[in-house]
């Protein structure tokens, strides 16, 4: 097998490994935007249950994608 076919197979096998990674971590933090702690406390400032959209927009708006990433590795 030559050098050039070898690393083209190391470098697919890397993207694919590095894509389930970033799925998983994608899958977790949806995961925690959609769970009931948050619709709970997006539910309070809104005086109602939130819809999806703005479960994940409270989310986003109020820390917890940003204490998402200080929680999880970065997939660099």
């Amino acid at each position: 097998m030559s050098d050039k076919k070898m690393s083209v197979s190391t470098r697919k096998l890397s993207d694919c490994f590095l894509a389930g990674c970033l799925k998983q971590r994608l899958l977790l933090q949806i995961e925690e935007a959609l769970g009931p702690e948050n619709r709970w406390y997006a539910g309070e400032k809104l005086g109602r249950s939130p819809t999806e959209s703005e479960a994940i927009l409270y989310y986003i708006e109020n820390g917890g994608a940003e204490s998402f990433s200080k929680r999880y590795c970065s997939v660099d």
